[in-house]
């Protein structure tokens, strides 16, 4: 996983949208130029993968393991970085990237 599209070039771009209407830029939709509607969707488009990124994911091979005689692990890896990410250590996030996880529904490779 992880994303190509610059963070802070989706904010700039943004704000230039909230932003129109105070510099005299509020007209209807439909009078948009179609180069200028066009490049207003690719924005859209770009800050919604941003946010798409920011949601829990499921956990990968998530399983129990015996670490030692009668202690049991509830383990799997982290859907973005691969690392292990333990069930009682990472119940939200992985502590390495800092990907949200969900243990519910875990994937399998």
């Amino acid at each position: 996983m992880g994303s190509s599209i610059d963070r802070k070039k989706v904010i700039n771009n943004l704000l230039i949208i909230r932003t129109w209407n105070e510099v005299g830029k509020a007209y209807a939709y439909d009078e948009i130029d179609k180069k200028e509607k066009t490049k207003t969707v690719v924005w859209i488009d770009d800050a919604l993968e941003l946010l798409k990124e920011q949601e829990a994911q499921p956990v990968i091979f998530d399983r129990q393991c015996e670490v030692e005689p009668g202690h049991w692990e509830r383990k799997g890896f982290c859907p973005k970085c691969h690392q292990v990410v333990l069930w009682m250590v990472n119940r939200e996030y992985c502590g390495f990237c800092g990907q949200k996880v969900k243990w519910n529904e875990c994937s399998i490779p």
